[in-house]
């Protein structure tokens, strides 16, 4: 299968070249050109299989190409673990050493999950692609290789003990829960970040300000009115002042909005109150064998990057002044800090922090010192390199020790619960 390359975002090969003429050597795309070609030699991308289909065309001729695919995801899988294990040295071993994450977000890169990405007008299909497990468990759609991967990796014959798969077609849409997964899947992730752009202070967005929110006990708030089972008087319940972005680490635990943190991870179903799909959504989740799901979060992060630009506006400094950057990475120390512990505590199982590369100013974990030093030791881990690891590796280290010398026993346990919401000069 091949196409074009360079022609319109993240397509490999767009259009796609279905048809050539023995003749003339005139090309017949799988849609229009977005842009033009020039004359000359011309690059193509070929791709191995064909993006994702359905079996069977509309018309009743059938698609082998797309069990072509799902075969080949496959492979995929089977030779990623077999790297896996022989670079790890875990090749039966009791623990594999390693966990799989199905995809990464459907915000870029995710062409390939519908072939009619590549065609315009669109194919027509009267059988989609289709996926049983050993488990029986059917899924329909591309999304049927997290179900393939969830059941190879999971299978004793395939040699994988202990690891874990989890949905990255999760990481960036609310309906995913851990009541909801296929059997053998660990559980699910999210790719939720923060940002220090506070510019814009204002109150929350409210599409229908007419709706009772939840006070911290669980009630409604506001006075009620007729209507929905939630009606109240507009203005009748507070309304928090937020910034546009939320400029702290655990702003995706204040729970205003469906797509955060705190709706997956809470301790039990908010069915009391609330969408009776909420019900779905809890830390103790699971799809009726009682096994416990995990929520991760395999990207997250506080940008930096508008606090930095604000400073060497009003500073008149460079992005690379030293003092810039030690600032930077003693406060992101900080923010890193609060994430880690006050998500750990909530019930999250894994945080990734994005990114490990020379990026100061932004996300960078590492500074850009690091980096430098590396390259300049030819890759090799010295003793300078393990003093320029910086203030945020050095906070984790120093929590991570303190957690490990510590006794896992609590000496005096005493339960904690709201009793009483007190506010002082409320904003109505």
């Amino acid at each position: 299968y091949t196409g074009l390359i360079n022609q319109n975002g993240y397509w490999a090969a767009f259009p796609l070249i279905v048809r050539v003429d023995d003749k003339s050597g005139e090309c017949l795309l799988s849609a229009p050109l977005p842009k033009d070609v020039k004359a000359g030699i011309l690059k193509l991308a070929e791709l191995k299989f064909q993006p994702f289909a359905g079996t069977q065309f509309a018309g009743g001729k059938a698609n082998p190409a797309a069990m072509e695919t799902l075969n080949g995801w496959k492979d995929y899988v089977r030779a990623v673990c077999r790297t896996a294990k022989q670079g790890l040295g875990t090749e039966g071993a009791a623990d594999a050493g390693f966990d799989l994450e199905v995809w990464n977000e459907y915000t870029f890169g995710s062409n390939f999950l519908n072939i009619n990405r590549y065609y315009d007008p669109d194919l027509k299909f009267s059988e989609p692609l289709t996926y049983t497990s050993r488990h029986g468990e059917t899924k329909k759609g591309a999304e049927a290789i997290l179900l393939l991967t969830v059941d190879w990796v999971t299978d004793p014959r395939n040699h994988c003990p202990n690891v874990r798969v989890i949905s990255g077609f999760a990481n960036q849409r609310p309906w995913d829960s851990l009541s909801r997964r296929w059997l053998g899947q660990a559980g699910i992730s999210r790719h939720y970040y923060s940002s220090t752009d506070n510019e814009k202070i204002r109150q929350a967005k409210i599409r229908t300000r007419n709706r009772a929110p939840l006070d911290a006990l669980g009630r409604m708030e506001g006075e009620r009115v007729k209507g929905g089972w939630n009606s109240v008087r507009e203005g009748s319940f507070f309304i928090p002042a937020v910034d546009d972005f939320g400029a702290f680490p655990e702003k995706h635990y204040y729970g205003w909005k469906t797509e955060f943190m705190a709706r997956d991870v809470q301790p039990f179903p908010s069915t009391d109150y609330g969408p009776q799909s909420f019900a779905h959504h809890h830390r103790y989740g699971h799809p009726g064998n009682w096994c416990i799901g995990e929520v991760w979060r395999t990207e997250t992060n506080v940008c930096r990057g508008p606090f930095a630009r604000r400073l060497m506006e009003q500073y008149h400094c460079e992005k690379d002044d030293p003092r810039l950057i030690r600032l930077l990475h003693q406060l992101a120390a900080r923010w890193v800090l609060r994430l880690f512990l006050f998500a750990a505590h909530k019930g999250e199982s894994t945080i990734t922090l994005f990114r490990d590369g020379p990026d100061d100013t932004n996300f960078g974990f590492l500074p850009s010192t690091y980096f430098t030093a590396l390259e300049q030791s030819g890759g090799r881990l010295t003793a300078q390199l393990r003093q320029l690891a910086g203030p945020q590796f050095e906070a984790i280290a120093r929590v991570t020790k303190q957690f490990r010398s510590s006794s896992p026993e609590i000496d005096v346990a005493r339960k904690v619960a709201v009793t009483r919401i007190t506010a002082i000069a409320p904003k109505r």
